[in-house]
């Protein structure tokens, strides 16, 4: 928004998601449209996606395929 790049429509539904306890939302894309992202907390995904459909959005949930980021005190990897 800050860079004048969104758009009324892309806000609502970024306010949606935030309402609806998404732990952030931001718009992505090349232009022409684009798409918003918002990352629910665990279990909200239905509620976040719900509280998007409900401000004009056309929504889909899908997860992540990798696992995330790990801290090891030692530098060792001990699983």
């Amino acid at each position: 928004e800050k860079l004048g790049v969104s758009c009324p429509e892309i806000e609502r539904l970024v306010e949606a998601a935030l309402a609806a306890g998404a732990l952030g939302a931001k718009l992505s894309g090349s232009g022409g449209g684009g798409i918003v992202i918002a990352l629910p907390p665990p279990g909200g995904e239905a509620r976040v996606a719900a509280a998007m459909a409900d401000a004009g959005g056309a929504c889909f949930v899908t997860a992540a395929g990798a696992a995330g980021v790990r801290v090891v005190a030692d530098g060792t990897d001990s699983d």
